[in-house]
């Protein structure tokens, strides 16, 4: 398939032709999710090793991929605050 080039507990990063592969050597070979770069690979370890449930649709996706049901759950989502104009828009004036 290809070579390890990275791992960390439970979790190998794999160079294949065209990307690298995450598996979790715990759980059987679908438990794996692909990525284009060794660092998308590290963060995802990282994001499961803090047990953090990000936004991103795409990167929930990828890490359910590499969790059971269970360990999957037990993530907590990142609530990020959102960006607040303390201004307000006063005083702010727009030619037309």
């Amino acid at each position: 398939m290809g070579r390890v080039v990275y791992q960390k507990g439970r979790f190998k990063v794999i160079k294949t032709e065209s990307d690298y592969v995450v598996r979790n050597i715990e759980l059987d070979e679908s438990h794996h999710s692909h990525f284009h770069n060794l660092e998308g690979a590290k963060l995802s370890i990282d994001l499961i090793k803090k047990r953090v449930l990000p936004q991103n649709v795409w990167w929930r996706t990828a890490l359910k991929r590499l969790l059971s049901e269970e360990e999957f759950e037990q993530l907590e989502p990142v609530d990020r605050q959102k960006y607040h104009n303390v201004q307000g828009g006063k005083g702010l004036k727009y030619k037309r």
